[in-house]
């Protein structure tokens, strides 16, 4: 087990603990949401950097990163702050590039994040941060967040189109 991927274990491990805190200290778990976000970045630079980009950690990153965004907009759901419909748009997009991914895995092939997925990761990390604040205009952040959600997923498919039709 690489350095990389038990980074990105440990984003997966402090999620129920961002989670614990919301109700309780805001502030606290909008720092440990920050630095468990931060991971994202960590994880990618030390595999590359120590050369340590393994299978695992491919399929690990993106699973944690969805669990991370998933995890906060459902606690989000249940506390009325954000629509149940926004966050079903916002995992049958996780799901469709994920089967996106997978289908071309199969094939050979590897779909690497672009820059637009990229850009609807760290827009999704300041919207849940600002909501985890409880800031105002956060529904200026939310519908951000789900039309680059949206906008990223389209994307994904069109730039990869070729996948579909050798699936």
């Amino acid at each position: 087990m690489t350095l990389a991927n038990w980074i990105t274990l440990s984003r997966i491990a402090a999620v129920p603990f961002v989670i614990m805190l919301l109700p309780l200290q805001p502030w606290i778990a909008a720092l440990g949401f920050g630095l468990i976000s931060l991971t994202d970045f960590v994880d990618g630079y030390v595999a590359r950097r120590m050369n340590q980009v393994t299978s695992l950690g491919k399929l690990l990153d993106p699973i944690a990163d969805k669990i991370l965004v998933i995890t906060l907009l459902l606690y989000f759901v249940e506390t009325l702050r954000i629509s149940y419909i926004f966050v079903a748009i916002i995992i049958v997009r996780e799901l469709a590039v994920s089967a996106l991914r997978t289908l071309a895995a199969l094939d050979n092939q590897i779909i690497k994040a672009d820059q637009l997925g990229k850009a609807k990761t760290v827009w999704q990390y300041i919207t849940l941060v600002w909501m985890i604040m409880a800031w105002p205009l956060e529904n200026i952040f939310i519908y951000g967040m789900v039309g680059l959600t949206v906008v990223s997923g389209i994307n994904y498919y069109w730039v990869n189109r070729k996948v579909l039709k050798h699936g």
